[in-house]
């Protein structure tokens, strides 16, 4: 019992503490936007890709039409904040198996208060099995 008394009566706390417990999860909440942002919206850009190349079989677009192909890329890399240069896009067609391949490279840049990376990312869609 005298043991409880004591622990009750300590102060744990004090201010310098809290005040670097709260900028220490400042920061840490900071980073995860500063990276997660990018994440998801890479994530979103996959997804986008990969509806698109699904979609064009489907809808018999033509595969050999690479300029319509690139145009559509670019836009959508663009539209989620990414650049993507043409000659960074390689699109195959085959057109015995139908199959349309698309490997796409392009970076992300992720500003960290004071510095900033560049973030290489591959992207390679190809339709689904018929």
């Amino acid at each position: 019992m005298e043991l409880i008394g004591k622990l009750r009566g300590q102060r744990g706390d004090s201010t310098a503490t809290n005040i670097m417990v709260i900028v220490l999860l400042a920061v840490i909440v900071l980073l995860i936007w500063r990276v997660g942002v990018p994440v998801f919206r890479k994530m979103l850009l996959d997804q986008s890709i990969e509806k698109f190349v699904n979609w064009d079989r489907e809808n018999q677009r033509d595969p050999a039409d690479q300029e319509s192909i690139l145009h559509v890329l670019t836009t959508q890399a663009k539209r989620y904040g990414f650049e993507a240069k043409r000659e960074l896009i390689i699109i195959n067609y085959m057109p015995d198996e139908r199959i349309l391949k698309i490997k796409m490279h392009y970076e992300v840049p992720i500003d960290l208060f004071i510095f900033r990376i560049m973030w290489k990312q591959d992207v390679e869609k190809q339709t689904s099995a018929m």
